[in-house]
């Protein structure tokens, strides 16, 4: 009887030692596909502020192209009308 008894406190003992284990893996498992997705939107992220920063820049320099051209054109028609 004594036997038994040790013998199925043992047995008690071991599955709740697995089921802690199962239970911790299974938190591990799932923090790191917390972490994996975190990091991966921080990456998207990212690269969108990187690309509205690219577009952001080809459009400023686009005005700067299209203000020194209106400028050329500005001084050359006051020239001409200066010339007049």
């Amino acid at each position: 009887m004594m036997m038994m008894m040790m013998m199925m406190m043992m047995m008690m003992m071991m599955m709740m030692m697995m089921m802690v284990v199962v239970v911790v893996v299974v938190v591990m498992m799932v923090m790191m596909m917390m972490m994996m997705m975190m990091m991966m939107m921080m990456m998207m992220m990212m690269m969108m502020m990187m690309m509205m920063m690219m577009m952001m820049m080809m459009m400023m320099m686009m005005m700067m192209m299209m203000m020194m051209m209106m400028m050329k054109m500005m001084m050359t028609t006051t020239t001409t009308m200066m010339m007049m």
